[in-house]
């Protein structure tokens, strides 16, 4: 009696296990179903997202230049009040210190490119290792039937985006 008691028990805990290890498999194909549709999503409206990002590129460097020139204008006014320039000496004064300030700028960037090259190599090699350590570690752990799923849908997905370009 005890026996068919812990039989019992044991194929409910299976059971239980089997369910979790079914939703797991399930979550990682609806997830990798998602990534291929934006993917199939990015390619049909390039042309829309690309017109967009330009558009914000464009809407951005237009309110820096308004905000350049209320700088300036405000400099230039401040000049002439405090210093009894005119419009030009003004302008003269405030284009010198601009030049000044760009070159002390770009001798600063140059002197840390190195440093900030080594930075972004050693986090993106650091982030690119540790992204194939965990694929490689959940590799090994799917069932082989999870595998020959994933091996499929990457394959189907693959081969509707080179039929469609």
């Amino acid at each position: 009696m005890s026996e068919e008691f812990q039989v019992a028990e044991l194929d409910e805990e299976d059971l239980i296990e089997k369910e979790a290890v079914k939703k797991i498999e399930q979550h990682i194909l609806v997830k990798l179903e998602i990534e291929f549709a934006l993917l199939f999503l990015v390619i049909f409206s390039f042309d829309i997202i690309l017109d967009i990002f330009s558009t914000l590129i464009d809407l951005f460097i237009e309110l820096i230049h308004m905000i350049i020139e209320v700088i300036e204008g405000s400099i230039e006014l401040g000049l002439e009040h405090a210093l009894h320039t005119n419009h030009q000496q003004s302008e003269m004064i405030i284009v010198n210190s601009a030049i000044v300030i760009i070159i002390f700028l770009v001798y600063r960037l140059l002197k840390a490119l190195p440093s900030i090259y080594v930075g972004f190599i050693r986090a993106s090699s650091k982030s690119w290792h540790t992204f194939a350590q965990q694929t490689y570690d959940h590799w090994h752990v799917y069932s082989m039937r999870l595998k020959i799923k994933l091996i499929l849908v990457y394959v189907v997905g693959f081969g509707g985006l080179f039929l469609l370009l």
